[in-house]
């Protein structure tokens, strides 16, 4: 399921720079987009990506130990989804005060 919707965002991605080849304006746009250093501030802050596979790298470990233990398996799972929420968060917090 994670990864058909990696997959569904790797196609939305490829569709607007698609359609921004065609269009100078936004293409510049797109340009700007990819090289503000506003946002890559903000996910710096964030803790982007180290975070983000920290959280991954947990919930796929709580997928592993399903197998063995189930309360241990939820503790680990809830333990990346709520990495994966502060992380949001936190992105939000710093979106909103830069």
């Amino acid at each position: 399921m994670g990864l058909a919707l990696v997959a569904v965002g790797y196609m939305i991605q490829a569709m607007r720079v698609r359609r921004a080849a065609n269009s100078q304006e936004l293409m510049e746009k797109l340009y700007r987009e990819e090289q503000d250093e506003r946002q890559a501030f903000i996910r710096s802050k964030a803790g982007y990506p180290a975070m983000t596979i920290g959280a991954a790298t947990l919930v796929c470990a709580g997928a592993v130990l399903a197998f063995f233990e189930r309360t241990v398996s939820m503790a680990v799972m809830a333990s990346g989804i709520f990495m994966i929420v502060y992380q949001l968060l936190v992105k939000l917090y710093y979106s909103r005060k830069y």
